[in-house]
């Protein structure tokens, strides 16, 4: 009676923590894909986001429940690794529990079915090695193609068409170094307005640095510029030290005396030819106002990765103290420009003859949507590198997820266990996705989902769900991705899943344990099952650390 009982218990809580696992699944769904719809998300003190971007959904969404935190969290490694494919990540991994929720209710067990699971995702994962279509930097239209799957459905066909061709364009010239290249969403113009900078652009609300003495859209051309890696002022004594003055010209020594300092200092950058001052750190109110009287423009406190790319671009040598300048070691940039981009302050400095850099100046009517803007672009130009690294893209729009079910069906066939159940209905979870497409697109995605195996076991691999919701081979309508995006969604949805039906019974417990740590444990003191999820532990990308 009370192994029965303790059954009924088990299977309640592993059925509630299931549906939980799902609810998420179910909040995002409508977000997917080109035809997706958008969320508004309202917070405690009344801002409001609009966005169908299914990681920033879950990072402002306010979850309280364990294990829907648990799935978030697992989706949000997805962005981390790929900056895509998050809501695919949560819709796979609601998949996977419902169809465990059915296995479970055929009587087959947990850890049969996390076996069944593994199994099948490193089938898939195999499958997908050897599946899509070869891709070089020198593939300018494919590349591009990844660019406009990586952002159809948030603006119109011509913005997607001129972003994704500032966006190739940029990373062709920085040979896809994806740290080269800068971007930024400013309120105050239209989508139209964006431009490709060739140089960098420094954000005066987003950076430390301030450009005192500027003028107003203040251009200097064939500029020679210094860069100063610490603070310019008068040195200090290590030591506490007091300065007594016996006389008024004992003090008027001591302020000629620091004055010299002061007019060597800017002596030296005047006599340099020196236009423009890049300091690291901060200048002396007064070495400051003397530079800008004689013509030397300063920015301070410039954030050390501008600082350092600033100095790669134009040639310069960075050095530790202005003593240390040699008019040789002065770099030279074709541009910089003061200019105000809606309501910021910026910093152009472009055509430098040195090391290229790229910056996508992106416009956007209100605060929200030139964030949006700088959001997508990121993902765009994230996707495109990834591709290139690969070398190898997969077909969009399910055609992937229609495929893999298919191999995995076939190889179901050549298991007589119970697993073969599991493969199945993990092949049936794939399926969920193509159906999501052709569902948001206002089509019946049962038969989408049909039409789309007919024509896959026709030989047509790479027909998917098109923009309008019916079947098309995605390869010539352009809709590809990066491979390791898909590869990913799988693996950390098997993770997710697997983790929740390890799990039989929720317990509350205190927030640290008797060693005071924060979120560790160890089960019954044993070292062969044991979890993390202390800040700092590096865990893979996950936000838990299990084995067995």
């Amino acid at each position: 009676m009370a192994a029965t009982r303790h059954t009924e218990r088990t299977s309640g809580e592993q059925q509630q923590l299931i549906n939980t696992g799902t609810v998420l699944a179910d909040a995002v769904r409508t977000t997917f894909g080109p035809n997706g719809m958008d969320k508004m998300l309202v917070g405690r003190n009344g801002t409001v986001l609009v966005t169908n971007d299914g990681a920033r959904i879950l990072d402002r969404m306010e979850i309280e429940d364990p294990v829907a935190t648990t799935v978030a969290r697992a989706a949000s490694s997805q962005q981390v690794a790929t900056t895509d494919g998050t809501t695919r990540t949560v819709l796979l991994t609601g998949a996977l529990l419902s169809a465990a929720e059915s296995l479970l209710a055929a009587g087959v067990h947990p850890t049969t079915i996390i076996d069944g699971f593994n199994t099948a995702t490193y089938s898939a994962r195999e499958q997908l090695q050897s599946y899509g279509v070869y891709v070089d930097e020198d593939d300018r239209e494919m590349l591009k193609n990844v660019a406009r799957t990586a952002v159809t459905g948030r603006w119109d066909d011509a913005n997607t068409r001129r972003f994704a061709e500032l966006t190739v364009g940029a990373l062709e010239a920085i040979e896809f170094d994806r740290s080269r290249l800068g971007i930024g969403g400013y309120a105050g113009g239209e989508l139209r307005d964006s431009t490709l900078i060739d140089g960098m652009c420094i954000d005066m609300e987003q950076s430390p640095a301030t450009a005192g003495g500027w003028g107003r859209d203040q251009t200097v051309r064939n500029a020679r510029v210094a860069m100063v890696n610490t603070a310019i002022s008068i040195d200090k004594p290590a030591a506490v030290e007091v300065v007594t003055l016996a006389d008024s010209e004992q003090a008027s020594r001591f302020r000629e005396h620091e004055a010299a300092i002061r007019s060597e200092i800017v002596g030296t950058m005047c006599d340099s030819g020196v236009d423009v001052l890049f300091c690291q750190k901060s200048i002396d109110e007064q070495i400051r106002n003397a530079l800008i009287q004689r013509g030397v423009l300063p920015v301070e406190r410039t954030r050390q990765d501008q600082f350092d790319a600033i100095t790669a671009m134009t040639g310069a040598k960075a050095v530790q103290s202005v003593g240390q300048f040699a008019p040789t070691m002065a770099g030279h940039a074709g541009t910089v420009r003061h200019r105000t981009v809606g309501t910021t302050e910026t910093v152009w400095v472009t055509d430098s003859p040195a090391a290229v850099h790229r910056f996508l100046l992106l416009r956007g009517g209100t605060p929200h949507v030139a964030a949006e803007s700088e959001r997508i672009i990121e993902t765009c130009s994230d996707a495109v590198t990834l591709a290139v690294n690969e070398g190898r893209v997969v077909p969009g729009g399910g055609a992937s997820m229609v495929s893999l079910s298919r191999a995995l069906r076939s190889k179901a066939k050549s298991i007589s266990d119970r697993e073969q159940l599991v493969i199945e209905a993990y092949a049936d979870a794939l399926e969920t996705l193509p159906q999501a497409l052709a569902k948001n697109a206002g089509r019946d995605p049962m038969a989408t989902l049909a039409e789309l195996k007919r024509r896959h076991a026709g030989g047509d691999k790479a027909v998917g769900v098109g923009p309008s919701g019916t079947p098309r081979e995605m390869v010539a309508a352009g809709v590809v991705e990066p491979r390791s995006v898909i590869d990913r969604s799988l693996t950390i949805a098997l993770e997710a899943a697997s983790m929740l039906l390890r799990v039989d019974e929720v317990l509350s417990a205190d927030t640290a344990g008797a060693d005071g740590q924060s979120g560790s444990c160890n089960h019954g003191g044993r070292a062969e099952h044991s979890c993390t999820s202390q800040p700092g532990v590096d865990a893979g990308g996950y936000p838990w650390a299990i084995s067995h």
